[in-house]
């Protein structure tokens, strides 16, 4: 089958970014035995720690950021922060907080009054990082702009840029990971697997009809809020290219360096691959890892590692469950093992396509306690 290179992402557009201090008022709660009026208090921001976002020198949106909540990686980090608006008659640099019940408030928050959050993941400009930022953002843009429904991907992004950073904003909810609350919580339970599961399927078939894969699909990357699965880091995020109205094989890229037990073995290999398989592999590492409590399935999809070529290769995990967990307590469902064999076969034409994954009877059982 003949393979296509991917067509590219547009341009990401930024706003310009720039990084003052400032005063931020905020409404101190009327007095009701003194029957006093609302008055405001004046707070002073930490140094910088007012982001402005400027459309041709003109101020479009303000920010107030808060504490760090999560390193993304060695570049990056992901900080909360409040919307803001600029308050002219007052003074200059003066801000007030949005009103905004609809948002989860900060933990240990005591203010009666909600606010408008975001969450701000903020990139340094480093050399090695920026043509991956520059993927992320390009990738996020082009799916706000899609039209498409896109409820399990990261997204509404706003963008700002000045000289040393970029300064991606997205709603708030709180930045626990899937891969949090497995370490939280050790192995899941198969219903409690299965809900987790059904969202990263709904995840990955907005990205099927958006013909983009995600290439990095990990515990890290998913993002939860309640049950609801948000698929984020899109660093390494591709196109699928179309031919006749079909689909086609991505030409082979170079490996990227992500975690390589969730990478599918014909990305290992630089081979061409197919977009919506490689992330099938990915979900299927994902849900072995929630129900067996492990954070490696193997160290590589490589035929030299032992533990890879008896389950994807030989296709013998129920053997090698066995083996490796004797006493095993829980053990798996004849039906969760038929769908881990499928979908972590080693040969892309074997695994199981998403509506192979998405009628399986383990998928469509009745979520009762397994």
């Amino acid at each position: 089958m003949t393979s296509l290179a991917p067509p590219p992402f547009p341009t990401p557009v930024y706003l310009s970014a720039r990084r003052i201090t400032g005063y931020v008022l905020t409404e101190i709660p009327r007095d009701e035995q003194a029957m006093a009026p609302p008055t405001l208090e004046r707070r002073t921001s930490v140094a910088g720690n007012i982001l402005l976002l400027e459309d041709q020198g003109e101020t479009t949106r303000a920010y107030s950021l808060q504490r760090k909540i999560k390193d993304s990686s060695m570049h990056s980090s992901v900080r909360v922060g409040f919307e803001l608006n600029l308050l002219p008659e007052v003074g200059p640099a003066m801000y007030e907080l949005v009103p905004d019940g609809q948002c989860d408030r900060l933990e240990n928050d005591d203010n009666e009054r909600k606010y408008k959050m975001v969450s701000v993941k903020v990139f340094s400009l480093q050399e090695e990082s920026n043509e991956e930022t520059t993927n992320e953002v390009a990738a996020l843009q082009w799916i706000t702009s899609s039209g498409k429904e896109s409820h399990h991907l990261q997204g509404p992004v706003v963008v700002g840029k000045d000289a040393t950073h970029i300064y991606m904003i997205t709603p708030y909810h709180k930045e626990e990971s899937l891969f949090d609350y497995c370490g939280r919580m050790g192995r899941l339970r198969e219903d409690q697997a299965r809900c987790f599961f059904r969202h990263i399927l709904q995840g990955l078939e907005e990205l099927k009809n958006l013909e983009v894969c995600h290439r990095g699909l990990d515990l890290d990357s998913i993002l939860l809020k309640g049950a609801t699965c948000t698929f984020s880091n899109f660093e390494h995020a591709l196109r699928i290219p179309v031919s006749d109205g079909q689909t086609a094989v991505i030409r082979s890229q170079e490996p990227h360096g992500k975690n390589p037990q969730n990478v599918a073995p014909e990305l290992l290999k630089s081979e061409p691959f197919d977009g919506n398989a490689v992330d099938l592999w990915s979900a299927g590492v994902i849900l072995f890892q929630m129900l067996l409590g492990c954070i490696a399935l193997f160290d590589a999809p490589i035929a030299e590692d032992s533990k890879y070529d008896e389950i994807c290769i030989r296709s013998d995990l129920k053997g090698a469950l066995q083996r490796w967990m004797p006493n095993d307590q829980h053990p798996l469902s004849a039906e969760a093992i038929d769908l881990l064999k499928g979908m972590l076969k080693a040969d892309p034409h074997k695994r199981l396509t998403l509506p192979g994954v998405q009628n399986h009877p383990w998928v469509m059982a009745d979520n009762k306690r397994t």
